[in-house]
Order: structure tokens, then sequence, then C-alpha cells
């Protein structure tokens, strides 16, 4: 299993022609052990499923914002341990 971090947009289909980001950070899991690439594509597309209607990419908003008023080195540090449960 290989884990990903993947943006997650968060924007209302009703607001989509406004400017600025609104996603948040999810960490997925990517099946790599599954051959058949077809039942592949559905197990992430389930994993993927599962992590948006889950609190999230709520949550990871919430955290960048607050990272983003933040000062450099705090934003930097926060973002090394986002990274840290990622695969490399």
């Amino acid at each position: 299993m290989i884990r990903a971090l993947v943006p997650v947009n968060l924007r209302p289909l009703e607001k989509a022609h406004e400017l600025g980001n609104q996603f948040g950070l999810v960490y997925l899991d990517l099946p790599i052990g599954i051959e058949n690439p077809v039942r592949r594509l559905h197990a992430v597309r389930a994993n993927m499923n599962a992590l948006k209607t889950s609190s999230q990419p709520v949550l990871s908003l919430g955290l960048l914002m607050a990272m983003g008023a933040g000062p450099k080195i705090l934003q930097d540090q926060l973002l090394l341990a986002l990274s840290r449960n990622a695969t490399r």
C-alpha cells in the first residue's frame, strides 16, 4: 500500500465560478497490490469516496487556514509533519 496526500475540492457546485481555492487534504491509500487495473481503479475510487464523505477534508482545510495565518517557521514545520505521513 502506498499513501498519497491528495486535495479534495470543498467548494459547493453553485460557487464553482468564484475565484480562490477551497480544498482540504486527505491521505489516500493506493492499493498497489491489486494486479487487475480495473479492480485497482474501483478500490481507489471507493477509498477516495469514503474520504470525501469523512471529516478529514474539512478538518485539514481548517488546519491549512490556521497555518496560513501563522509565521512561516510554523508553516514549514506543519507542512513537514503532514508530508511525513505520506509515502515518499
